[in-house]
């Protein structure tokens, strides 16, 4: 091996060692000539069911995926980013923005990066202490550059402008609106039980059964004899919602699509849930997980656990160091687990008992 290949070897295994457990903050600025409405918002309300991140971008030369936030409080941030959106002629009326939704994510291709952001808000109007909802508004905007991490809030501002726009043209002043309890809308997704048959652009979505469409077609087994695969073929009434699934309920078993953690294009099939949703694939190339060994990642391929925690959206695979991480307020476990031949079997028997405690 020569010198100059060992050297970025040696480059592409070391770095993403470092600032594994650092997020990426974004920093919303809002750039463009405000909207006139006869409407203002006096209150945010953060009704995401994964709160503890809006996604994740990808880092260094090998595009580890780093959890992102926002910059700031979320709900102040929010609010005073869509309070230089709007620029309202009549201050009496004072509405409430409920946000379900709020995600970004990148996804790689050999030559370019995908920025997408996707945004689902609800509006309402508060009458003593009764919430009357107006309508629910969804958004998403997917750019291609090369590098996507630096203009996710250019996303964020035509998403968010996408869904008030859609508010701002809907006659909501027309509407008496519907009652809604804002204590049902709580961020806590356990998928024991398995949504409704559809595609869901996040899981958020999923969480809360909102489908983009309804799951009319089968998924294809890919002939692959190291690890169950599935394609998706959409009716052609569905092909452009087909690059925004990122799941799918058959109303049996949860598929979640294989560029949630690498670089290609299939679905996997579910094979535990709970609080973590537990799936196996025939991995080549997870060096985008801060979580994999890049050692392991680079020059093996192996049958590999993968867990999405459902609290946070974040997917990682199963290595022994993270299995420690994870299981450290459950001696009980992890001490099974360090007796047994740490196969994936024995990942996955964990991850079944872990479940079992929440």
């Amino acid at each position: 091996m020569n010198k100059i290949v060992l050297s970025l070897l040696l480059i592409t295994l070391v770095l993403p060692l470092f600032g594994q457990n650092k997020r990426h903050e974004i920093r919303l600025r809002y750039q463009n000539s405000p909207i006139s409405t006869d409407f203002l918002f006096n209150e945010i309300i953060d009704k995401r069911f994964v709160i503890d991140n809006i996604g994740y971008v990808q880092k260094g030369l090998t595009n580890r995926k780093v959890l992102a936030n926002l910059k700031g409080d979320f709900k102040e941030t929010v609010g005073d980013f869509i309070g230089e959106m709007i620029n309202p002629r009549d201050a009496s009326k004072v509405l409430s923005c409920i946000i379900h939704e709020f995600n970004v994510s990148e996804v790689t291709t050999f030559s370019t990066e995908a920025g997408i952001c996707r945004i689902t808000i609800e509006i309402a109007k508060k009458v003593d202490s009764v919430y009357y909802s107006l309508g629910s508004f969804y958004a998403e905007i997917e750019e291609r550059k090369l590098d996507a991490t630096g203009s996710h809030s250019d996303r964020i501002s035509s998403a968010l402008f996408n869904c008030i726009a859609q508010f701002a043209q809907s006659e909501w002043e027309k509407q008496e609106g519907y009652e809604i309890d804002l204590k049902n809308y709580s961020p806590n997704c356990n998928l024991e039980n398995i949504p409704s048959p559809g595609l869901y652009s996040s899981l958020n979505r999923l969480c809360s059964n909102q489908a983009l469409d309804t799951f009319i077609n089968e998924l294809n087994p890919i002939d692959y004899n190291k690890a169950e695969r599935y394609r998706y073929v959409p009716t052609k009434s569905l092909e452009r919602e087909k690059r925004s699934v990122m799941y799918i309920s058959d109303g049996i078993d949860i598929y979640m699509h294989a560029s949630r953690y690498s670089y290609d294009s299939y679905f996997i099939k579910a094979e535990a849930y709970g609080k973590f949703l537990y799936f196996e694939d025939h991995l080549s190339n997870v060096a985008g997980l801060a979580e994999a060994s890049p050692v392991t990642a680079l020059l093996t391929t192996a049958k590999r656990g993968i867990i999405l925690d459902t609290t946070n959206g974040k997917i990682s695979v199963l290595t022994n160091n993270f299995l420690r991480e994870l299981l450290a307020d459950n001696p009980k476990i992890y001490n099974a687990y360090l007796e047994s031949e740490q196969k994936t079997e024995d990942k996955k028997r964990a991850i079944l008992e872990l479940n079992e405690t929440y």
